[in-house]
């Protein structure tokens, strides 16, 4: 079956708590969803984690640009 779509999606997640460490403290926890669906319906879904919302945007753009190589194979 041949991938059909890539698709992403970013949330922050605020922490209920902050953590705080040797340095810094860790407030939102920044994610990626992606869900990749092959052409017969059947999807596959995983994320990627960042600490403070920290280069997610840039991780994001990663997994799109890559999607169109995915889409058709």
């Amino acid at each position: 079956m041949k991938v059909a779509a890539v698709t992403t999606e970013h949330v922050v997640l605020p922490m209920d708590r902050p953590i705080r460490w040797a340095r810094g403290v860790i407030a939102t926890l920044g994610i990626v969803l992606v869900t990749v669906r092959r052409e017969d319906g059947a999807t596959g879904e995983n994320l990627i984690l960042t600490l403070n919302d920290r280069r997610t945007t840039v991780l994001r753009e990663m997994v799109d640009s890559l999607a169109d190589v995915l889409v058709g194979h």
